[in-house]
């Protein structure tokens, strides 16, 4: 879910990933045209090392687990929980990026891509935030259903809560 940034120096046709820019890469077209998208080999080699090493794993995407509803539950409790977050959040940060913090990335419903903005309003009975879209027009998208992605480090909730770490175990089991 996380947008990309940056387009790499070693990929063929560079401007339909700059057309894809900020868009999650799991929504970027492949430059190759091998894969359903830019994210999705990834996930290929990873599952291809730890099959390789016999590893007993469950491969989730966190596209899939943000559009499927896995993460909703935890994704309106932090809205419900919006201004502890920005409270324990903003005195972390520099005065430039306390302007604009959010915990929430909303998915521009017009470009697809993720927005780094601020959360000017919320509707808990809706489940909602409203942001300003690239264009400026005001726009309410649902926090649940993959509207939206979270920023590091409250994006570790949703994984913490629905992966526990095991007794003993160093990590919790997280999607890849």
């Amino acid at each position: 879910m996380d947008g990309l940034r940056k387009i790499p120096d070693n990929v063929p046709n560079r401007q339909m990933l700059e057309e894809d820019r900020d868009k999650p890469v799991t929504r970027v077209r492949d430059p190759f045209g091998e894969h359903e998208s830019l994210g999705h080999p990834h996930g290929a080699r990873l599952r291809a090392f730890l099959d390789g090493f016999g590893f007993d794993y469950t491969f989730m995407s966190s596209t899939d687990c943000y559009t499927s509803g896995l993460f909703d539950p935890v994704l309106l409790r932090l809205l419900e929980r919006f201004d502890k977050v920005q409270s324990i959040m903003l005195p972390t940060l520099g005065e430039e990026r306390r302007a604009t913090y959010s915990p929430f990335l909303p998915i521009s419903p017009k470009t697809g891509k993720v927005l780094q903005v601020p959360t000017l309003e919320r509707n808990l009975d809706k489940g909602t935030i409203v942001f300003a879209d690239e264009d400026g027009t005001l726009t309410e998208v649902p926090v649940t259903g993959g509207h939206v992605k979270l920023r590091w480090p409250p994006g570790s909730a949703p994984r913490q809560h629905r992966w526990p770490p095991r007794p003993g175990a160093a990590h919790g089991r997280r999607p890849g």
